[in-house]
């Protein structure tokens, strides 16, 4: 079935947040000192915001945007 704009825009904000496996790929990248150390903690500090704000921004998008609950 062919999705809408509002349904691809709802899935977009489910795919928005970084996962927890950029913690690992951030300290591999420290560790090989790709990273300084001020790189590594903003990193971290990014990663850390962006999964707590992830459920706020996916509550809101489907709450804005007003998606079924079915996709």
């Amino acid at each position: 079935a062919q999705r809408d704009w509002k349904q691809s825009l709802y899935a977009g904000s489910l795919l928005a947040p970084v996962g927890e496996f950029s913690f690992v790929l951030a300290a591999i990248g420290y560790q090989i000192q790709a990273l300084t150390n001020f790189g590594y903690q903003l990193i971290i500090a990014v990663i850390v915001l962006s999964i707590l704000v992830s459920p706020v921004l996916i509550g809101s998008a489907k709450r804005l945007l007003k998606v079924p609950t079915d996709i």
